[in-house]
C-alpha cells in the first residue's frame, strides 16, 4: 500500500482547527473571493429625493417605492437576476419608478393619480404559462383582494405587437377599464403589463 504524507500546517495555521485551516486555504487560494465581493456589493437603493416635489408627490413616491417592492412583478424579477439599478421620474401628471435587474429584466410602476391610472410592466422571459399565472398573481395584489375582474377564462384577444415577430394576448375586466397585455416572441412571453384606469 502507498502512503503520502503531508509536511505540517506552516506557522500559526497550525493552532487552527481543520476547518479553519481549510477556509484559510480558500482565501489564499482565491477560491472564496468572489463569494465575499458579491456581500461587499454595495446595495443598490432608489433616489431619496421625490422626482416631484411637495407634499403630495413625496407621498406618492414614497408609497409607490413602498409598494412596489412588494409585489409579484419585483419578487419574479429579483429571483431571476440580482437588483442593479433604480430609477424615479415624474412630473404634474404622474410619477414611475423603474428597476433594473441586468440587462434583460426590469420592472417599473407608474402611476397618475389626477387621470386615476396605474400600470406596471415587467420585462421578462418566461413560458406562457408562467406568465399568465404571475399576471394574475400581480392583478390581485395590486387590486385586492379579488383583483379587478380580468377574465381568464375566456379567450384572450390577440394584437400585433410594436416590435418584428411579436404578438401580444390581451385579456379585459368586465367590470372596470383593466386588463392585462402579455407581449410574445416565438413562444415566450417576454413582457408583462397591467394598467387599470377609473
Amino acid at each position: 500500500m502507498i502512503t503520502a504524507r503531508f509536511p505540517a500546517w506552516p506557522g500559526r495555521l497550525q493552532s487552527f482547527s481543520k476547518g479553519s485551516r481549510l477556509v484559510a486555504l480558500a482565501c489564499a487560494a482565491g477560491l472564496l473571493l468572489p463569494a465575499f465581493a458579491a456581500r461587499a456589493d454595495a446595495k443598490v437603493a432608489c433616489p431619496a429625493a421625490a422626482p416631484v416635489q411637495g407634499p403630495e408627490g413625496t407621498a406618492l413616491y414614497l408609497s409607490l417605492r413602498k409598494a412596489s417592492q412588494d409585489t409579484p412583478f419585483y419578487k419574479a424579477a429579483l429571483r431571476t437576476a440580482k437588483l442593479t439599478g433604480c430609477t424615479a421620474e415624474g412630473d404634474g401628471n404622474g410619477q414611475r419608478v423603474v428597476y433594473s435587474f441586468g440587462p434583460a429584466v426590469s420592472y417599473e410602476i407608474h402611476a397618475s393619480p389626477g387621470a386615476g391610472f396605474t400600470e406596471q410592466v415587467l420585462v421578462l422571459t418566461q413560458t406562457p404559462a408562467q406568465a399568465r399565472k404571475l399576471a394574475a398573481e400581480q392583478e390581485k395584489a395590486a387590486w385586492k383582494p379579488h383583483g379587478c375582474g380580468i377574465d381568464w377564462k375566456g379567450a384572450p384577444i390577440t394584437e400585433p405587437g410594436d416590435d418584428a415577430g411579436t404578438q401580444v394576448e390581451v385579456r379585459r375586466s368586465a367590470r372596470v377599464n383593466c386588463s392585462v397585455r402579455l407581449t410574445t416572441k416565438g413562444r415566450q412571453v417576454i413582457e408583462l403589463r397591467i394598467a387599470k384606469a377609473s
